[in-house]
């Protein structure tokens, strides 16, 4: 099994396959996985998106943030799903401490379409979404220890790419 000693967390726009590849991910390392949406749920009650509804997007983000500072506290390393809003949060690399980052891209049509399909999601036009997306990934490019474009791949095919870059930290190779 291969072990990094630390937190593996996934972070990119909605649709972008956290979750699907999150779960995958864990199984294959054996780690556990937590993710910020369902951890928001089990806690509150109701989707991001109708908290959003209800409390006001700026409040969800502030939840989400919760979500993952309980996460990233776990001294059991895990594979870690974090809301995409984390992205805008001063200080990120200071809560993520050294995990090993991954940062999920995409063609932004591709991706809103596939995290339509998701009732628990707050509807974005896809001018937003392509916008929101990209200061996003800019902000987290910094301190990413990979970046996997998914629009053409299948979960399996991420989780190969990310274990690869993994291997590659280990042996102390360039990462990217």
């Amino acid at each position: 099994m291969l072990d990094h000693g630390g937190h593996l967390v996934l972070i990119g726009p909605m649709g972008s396959g956290k979750t699907t590849v999150g779960e995958v991910l864990a199984r294959r390392l054996g780690r556990p996985f937590f993710d910020s949406d369902r951890q928001i749920e089990a806690e509150y009650g109701a989707s991001g998106r109708d908290l959003a509804s209800v409390q006001g997007v700026a409040w969800l983000h502030r939840v989400e943030d919760d979500a993952l500072r309980k996460a990233i506290s776990s001294e059991e390393p895990a594979v870690i799903a974090a809301a995409a809003s984390v992205a805008n949060r001063p200080g990120l690399s200071g809560i993520l401490g050294d995990a090993f980052v991954v940062l999920l891209t995409g063609d932004a049509a591709t991706l809103a379409a596939r995290a339509e399909r998701g009732g628990h999601r707050r509807p974005v036009s896809i001018d937003e979404y392509a916008e929101v997306s990209a200061i996003r990934a800019e902000a987290v490019r910094p301190i990413a220890s990979l970046e996997i474009d998914v629009t053409e791949l299948g979960p399996e095919a991420v989780v190969d790419e990310i274990l690869a870059g993994f291997r590659s930290r280990e042996q102390g190779k360039p990462r990217y």
